[in-house]
């Protein structure tokens, strides 16, 4: 398995997403930049469009500019 990219090898064909998750590529060269501090959050479900329901609770800090998450 490639740990950069878990679900290639899952991937029913070429274009789908599976073959071209990026996320942890992203978040490798985002923690390498030693100029921009960088926290990963990783939620336990992907958020999609005007789903707010379950992460209210740390969304809303972060969108109003808060200095610090309470998780």
């Amino acid at each position: 398995m490639n740990r950069d990219n878990p679900y290639r090898n899952k991937a029913p064909s070429q274009d789908h997403w599976m073959a071209h998750y990026d996320k942890i590529l992203v978040e490798k060269i985002l923690m390498g930049q030693k100029d921009l501090p960088t926290t990963i959050l990783r939620f336990p479900a992907v958020v999609g469009p005007n789903e707010y329901r379950r992460f209210q609770r740390w969304l809303k800090p972060m969108l109003r500019g808060d200095a610090e998450l309470l998780v």
